[in-house]
Order: structure tokens, then sequence, then C-alpha cells
């Protein structure tokens, strides 16, 4: 019988790289679709405060979507989340709605409202370049009442 305790160890050196990389990875791609979740929700909250009477104009929903995503990324500054959201608010048609007032938007009529955010802002895995630029936008339609 041949000694093998050799051979065991070379092996092990060599799939664990492999091994630590499909975890590394395994985590950055659970994280891109929990972020992707919380920028649809995100888009759900903003058309929720798009559609109520007594949302006066964008900036109550771009307030709404900027204090959701505050809270559930504690660690963004307000800077730093400035600067990775984006919010759209589009009418029936799918023009504009820029700091224009929504009361102008008829009863029962659509609006969209979609939410951006840059991946790396939150993303704890820094340097792999996978993600890199990457944006999850979610687009949440609702009416006006």
């Amino acid at each position: 019988m041949t000694n093998r305790r050799g051979a065991v160890s070379i092996e092990a050196a060599l799939v664990t790289p492999m091994l630590v990389i499909i975890l590394i990875g395994a985590i950055d791609v659970g994280q891109y679709v929990n972020i992707a979740q919380n920028v649809s929700n995100a888009s759900r909250e903003g058309a929720r405060i798009a559609c109520r009477n007594e949302s006066k104009d964008v900036s109550d929903v771009e307030n709404g979507v900027f204090e959701y995503l505050s809270n559930t990324f504690p660690q963004l500054t307000d800077e730093e989340l400035n600067e990775a959201l984006e919010v759209t608010v589009r009418n029936e048609t799918g023009d504009l709605i820029v700091g224009a007032s929504l009361a102008a938007v008829p009863s029962g009529s659509p609006i969209s409202v979609e939410v951006s955010l840059e991946f790396d802002s939150v993303r704890w895995l820094q340097g792999v370049s996978f993600w890199t630029g990457e944006y999850g936008t979610t687009t949440t339609t609702a009416a006006r009442q």
C-alpha cells in the first residue's frame, strides 16, 4: 500500500481556492438579488405615495423612496444614497413629471415610479468587477386616487 498523505494535501490546496471563489460568488449574487428586491419594494412604496390624493408633488414620492432606502441601508450616508439613487415619476403617457403637481394627474390615471440604485454603493464585496456599474431598477405603476 502506498502513502497518499502528500497527494491529499496537494488536492486540497488545488480545490480550496476554487471553492472559496464559488462561495464568494454565491454570496455576491445573493446580495444582488436582495438589493434588487429592496429596490422593488422602494418602487412600490413610491407608487403608493404617488397614487394618494395627499401627495402634492414629485418631491413627496422622492422623499418616501429615499426614506425607505435609508432605513433599508443604514450604512449609507444621505449623500451616498443621493448619489446612488434615481427616482423617476411618469404620467400615463410616459412623460416625466418633474417637480410638478401630482394633483394635475386625473383620478384613475396611472402613475409610474421608477427607482434605480447603483449596486456598488451597497455591496459589501468591493473590488470584484462582475457587477461593477450595475443598477437595480424597478418600475411600479399605480392608479391615482
